[in-house]
């Protein structure tokens, strides 16, 4: 059995976004949901793919923790 993240409208991609970075963190389901977002076939802009593209840096850089 496959488990996926629920579908997520770009309005609340774009919450999650803003959130994690005021915040500096963000849990493994917000990971899983921005990923999610990414691989799947949901219709998100081109600056949207890039912010997350970007805060995917910043977690690999260390500048974003993921909490457990």
């Amino acid at each position: 059995m496959v488990w996926t993240a629920p579908k997520k409208t770009n309005a609340s991609i774009q919450k999650l976004l803003d959130r994690v970075l005021k915040t500096g963190s963000m849990s493994g389901l917000d990971h899983v949901q921005l990923t999610s977002a990414l691989l799947s076939d949901q219709r998100l802009a081109s600056d949207e793919r890039h912010q997350i593209s970007l805060l995917f840096d910043q977690v690999q850089s260390g500048r974003i923790k993921i909490q457990g």
